[in-house]
């Protein structure tokens, strides 16, 4: 949801999505949307019913600006999926999450993360663990501002932000910051001269990852973690997806 959502801003999304889709070789559309409006002034009830509304309705791209259209989530920072496509394909599979970890080990010994609100904390934290670099953590900092928040305020959400990062740096030792919420992104650039170390927007280092790989025409390895998983009889669901 935002002001001057256009039918050709999601069209673009939608054509994207489907060429993802045809390239994990997954039977499904590439089905994108939003809304054009102004969520500042809605209270959460106006949002969710509005949002529900819209899913119930469908319509075309061309509806989009009269209220009809597609909801959809970009991104999160946590996409338990990721082993699983590893296994269901050969190309390359990036999360955001860990594309910006690992980016930030080439740019100093230690980065801290900056996320919304604080039940967020000890998920980041695990998967910081999971990736094996906890020694390399210097903080997981909250805003207390749900995405929904920032939406709603984004001059406020970016001050949030900004204090966030500016005691990681002085408080924590952080020398790199790492945006923890795929709905932060293009926020990197101000961050970096607002706070003064690097700042890594996972979905751009995720992107440039998958890129890079792509180039040197390297795949998933298939010869055990993540070998195609066994067939098995599936009962319930349309034969496309039962292949």
């Amino acid at each position: 949801m935002r002001p001057g959502l256009g039918a050709g801003e999601a069209e673009n999304l939608a054509r994207l999505m489907t060429a993802k889709f045809m390239a994990m070789e997954i039977p499904c559309g590439g089905d994108k949307g939003g809304i054009d409006c102004d969520p500042a002034p809605m209270d959460r009830r106006s949002l969710r019913r509005t949002a529900c509304r819209h899913r119930r309705d469908g319509g075309s791209p061309e509806e989009c600006k009269g209220g009809k259209g597609r909801c959809f989530n970009p991104g999160l920072l946590r996409c338990p999926v990721l082993e699983a496509l590893r296994e269901l394909t050969d190309i390359p599979v990036v999360g955001i999450a860990e594309a910006a970890i690992f980016l930030s080990c080439f740019l100093a010994p230690k980065f801290s993360v900056i996320t919304v609100i604080p039940r967020v904390v000890a998920p980041v934290e695990q998967i910081v663990r999971k990736y094996g670099v906890s020694q390399r953590l210097a903080s997981v900092r909250a805003t207390k501002l749900s995405v929904l928040e920032f939406v709603q305020d984004l001059e406020g959400g970016n001050r949030a932000l900004m204090r966030a990062g500016r005691l990681a740096v002085e408080e924590d030792g952080a020398e790199v910051l790492l945006l923890g919420c795929a709905g932060m992104a293009r926020l990197d650039g101000e961050m970096e001269e607002e706070v003064g170390v690097p700042v890594i927007d996972g979905v751009v280092a995720a992107v440039k990852i998958a890129e890079g790989l792509v180039d040197l025409n390297k795949r998933t390895s298939k010869v055990r973690t993540y070998a195609r998983p066994e067939k098995k009889p599936i009962s319930g669901f349309p034969p496309i997806f039962c292949e």
